[in-house]
């Protein structure tokens, strides 16, 4: 295999003029002559530089780092792999590639040492985590390393997120401007923020319109089709009635559907459903279902265009500067429908 030094004397240069040459370093330091040289030697050769050592040189990699969340979690679903898409979209028309890190929380700052290693290989991260990690995001700051994180805020920290209390509370308004005043939501887990958010949304529309809220109207879907299948059942079995459902996601919304429609109820005839998210299948289902949609490749497009901009900015990065809320769209399908339709 060549290398530095077989170019160089091909092409009878020294190694420093070919080095100089491969890192668009040359101007007005080697002629027009020799670089015709040195490109026609390394093409001859078929020489490839070694990408590591010239990110080390140039100390640049061209790499974005992805970091999300070990095990199960909301973004093994849908929601992730389209976020993916927008960042890898943005990543490659601008030359980077896309690196993945998947990030266990620590237990005691005594781990620090040994077990992360966030942007020796990158120029930079986008972290995508259920709750912000605030360990994370304190050695990120330390080492003066760029990141933006997504799906979550912090102080003095580059973001990109998602309005989700009002993206709740739209999809809570749809049915209560349907006429129906007594709905379920099927909620996530509680200590994830964006949970808490779509939660919050959906009582503050209620409290907006002076309804009741019905604590045992709420019941946990952990983000899981399984689970809330198992919670609208128990509700459908214990004769607790309701004409509404809004599920924080879509693949919970789903798993209700199911619950109602195996108790013979017909949606929207007897329960209009309201879903979050809008990921592929809710158009898919029958009826297909109504939800708030996420820009889930928007919010991966935004972060990494922030990303990129931070990097190229290197040492007049400001911290903190970027706080980009994206907006939900409501969807309306054939899941929803007016109060009192039934014939």
């Amino acid at each position: 295999m060549a290398n530095i030094k077989d170019v160089a004397k091909l092409a009878k240069v020294s190694p420093a003029a070919v080095s100089l040459v491969l890192n668009d370093k040359y101007k007005g330091q080697i002629s027009k002559k020799n670089q015709e040289n040195i490109l026609k030697a390394v093409k001859q050769l078929g020489y490839r530089p070694n990408e590591m050592a010239r990110s080390l040189i140039r100390r640049k990699s061209n790499i974005l780092e992805l970091v999300i969340p070990k095990g199960d979690s909301m973004f093994s679903t849908f929601f992730f792999s389209q976020i993916v898409d927008g960042i890898w979209n943005v990543a490659q028309r601008e030359g980077y590639t896309l690196m993945l890190h998947i990030n266990e929380p620590y237990k005691d700052e005594s781990q620090d040492s040994t077990r992360l290693k966030e942007g020796l290989f990158s120029d930079g991260l986008l972290v995508l985590l259920d709750e912000t990690d605030p360990h994370l995001i304190s050695r990120l700051r330390q080492k003066g390393i760029p990141f933006v994180l997504i799906n979550e805020s912090a102080k003095n920290a580059n973001c990109v997120t998602v309005d989700y209390e009002g993206g709740a509370r739209i999809a809570t308004e749809h049915l209560i401007k349907l006429g129906h005043k007594k709905i379920c939501c099927v909620r996530g887990d509680l200590t994830i923020n964006s949970d808490r958010q779509r939660l919050a949304g959906y009582k503050a529309a209620l409290r907006k319109y002076n309804l009741k809220i019905y604590e045992n109207l709420i019941v946990e879907g952990g983000f899981s089709e399984r689970k809330s299948f198992e919670a609208v059942k128990k509700l459908l079995t214990d004769k607790i009635e309701f004409t509404g459902l809004f599920g924080i996601s879509d693949i919970m919304a789903i798993g209700a559907m199911k619950a109602i429609q195996q108790a013979d109820l017909r949606i929207p005839e007897d329960i209009s459903v309201v879903g979050f998210d809008d990921i592929i299948l809710s158009s898919y289902t029958k009826p297909a279902l109504t939800t708030a949609k996420v820009p889930m490749i928007e919010i991966g497009k935004e972060a990494a265009k922030a990303l990129i901009e931070d990097i190229n900015k290197s040492g007049r990065r400001k911290t903190g500067r970027l706080k980009r809320i994206l907006k939900t769209t409501l969807v309306v399908r054939e899941s929803s429908g007016h109060y009192g339709i039934r014939n």
